[in-house]
């Protein structure tokens, strides 16, 4: 269990490397855009023009994304979640616990004393409909009060558009189906952004890998050799007295 401030900042080798070499644990990143635990100051995930102890003018740095790091780290399995939302969040908990590897999981948490209200946009009762997209796996990618917003790949292949499916069913037809071993799919979700875009929710990205455990027990086992035929392989010599 870690946090915006930890995880993105003096934790970030520790997190990157996790997911890297694919460690069977899960890690849950409780995302506030704020240190909470030390007094309010600006957090390498807090967005540009925050006002904190350590940014009496904004921050004029552009905060990180914990999902895209997390991917770009080679995590095989990346998740959102927001911690008002606990039907959602913990079947997304419960597919990573049981995921074999390296689980990631960002949660989205309101801190009341320094931050507070900081996702209200996206996660008021009034704005979550139009505000977030639950993804699951073989599902297109629909949201809206009366589910008739859709994803696309724009013309250049290279972001999400928003397209309206009232005004043509057959529309329905060029909607994006979540794939969760789609590592790129994973990416454009992940950079969608407020306020054209809604936040994605749910297993963005997963996939069977084998674990670091699994790597050194397979070559354990195929190499069962004395101590002696360890100390003289390689390079070796003998030192006349």
């Amino acid at each position: 269990i870690t946090g915006d401030g930890d995880a993105l900042s003096i934790g970030g080798n520790h997190l990157i490397h996790i997911l890297r070499r694919n460690l069977d644990c899960q890690i849950l990143l409780f995302n506030n855009e704020i240190y909470g635990l030390t007094k309010g100051q600006a957090s390498p995930s807090s967005r540009s023009g925050t006002v904190s102890p350590s940014t009496p003018d904004g921050s004029h740095e552009s905060p990180l994304s914990a999902c895209e790091l997390a991917l770009s780290s080679g995590a095989t399995f990346v998740a959102r979640g927001v911690d008002t939302s606990i039907k959602q969040l913990i079947p997304t908990m419960i597919t990573a616990k049981e995921h074999k590897g390296s689980s990631f999981i960002e949660i989205y948490q309101n801190c009341i004393v320094y931050n507070d209200g900081v996702f209200n946009s996206f996660t008021e009762r009034s704005n979550l409909a139009n505000k977030q997209i639950h993804v699951e796996n073989g599902k297109p990618l629909i949201f809206g009060e009366n589910r008739n917003k859709g994803l696309i790949i724009n013309d250049k292949h290279s972001a999400f558009e928003i397209i309206n499916l009232d005004k043509d069913k057959n529309n329905i037809n060029r909607v994006m189906v979540h794939d969760e071993t789609n590592k790129f799919l994973a990416y454009l979700l992940t950079q969608m952004k407020e306020p054209d875009f809604p936040v994605a929710i749910g297993v963005l990205h997963r996939v069977s890998k084998p674990t670091l455990d699994e790597h050194f027990t397979k070559t354990n086992n195929l190499n069962k050799n004395k101590i002696s035929q360890i100390i003289n392989k390689g390079q070796t010599w003998t030192i006349d007295e």
